[in-house]
């Protein structure tokens, strides 16, 4: 029994188990083998690793962009725009349906800060290139994209 437990909490959590055994009134490896007929087993094997190079593994899109360019480095100044402006466009765009896609806004918004605007004391603690790091991530956060261009 304490093999069978072992078994089923390594894909289980604890308290869907102790619900299965509860409610099949399953205490022996008996008990268990007498309700074969309620379990079933699932075989396959894991996915081939992705090649991005494999043809099969490539689709094209068109992607509408929407650029927004911030002044200085004002993180959460641009944050803020940058949601103002998605969100009137969401109002105003209208979604073309792709086929197996599905996309949470219409376009790709981008917004642009100036490389020479970030130094290692833009953001306290942080050096310029991880400021660009924090910023990706907090854009990425909100689906948009920080890109630092020279």
């Amino acid at each position: 029994m304490a093999d069978l437990r072992a078994k089923l909490l390594a894909l289980y959590a604890p308290s869907i188990v102790d619900a299965l055994f509860a409610e099949l009134n399953i205490s022996t490896f008996d008990d268990f083998e007498r309700q074969h007929h309620l379990f079933i087993e699932l075989i396959g094997a894991a996915p081939p690793p992705f090649d991005p190079n494999d043809p099969a593994a490539t689709r094209d899109f068109s992607v509408s962009v929407r650029v927004k360019i911030a002044d200085g480095f004002d993180v959460s100044g641009a944050l803020q725009a940058a949601k103002l402006c998605r969100s009137i466009l969401e109002h105003e765009s209208i979604r073309d349906p792709i086929a197996g896609v599905e996309r949470a806004v219409p376009y790709a918004l981008i917004t642009i800060f100036a490389d020479a605007a970030v130094t290692d004391s833009s953001l306290p603690g942080l050096t310029a290139a991880q400021a660009k790091t924090a910023v990706g991530t907090l854009f990425a956060g909100e689906r948009m994209f920080a890109q630092f261009i020279t």
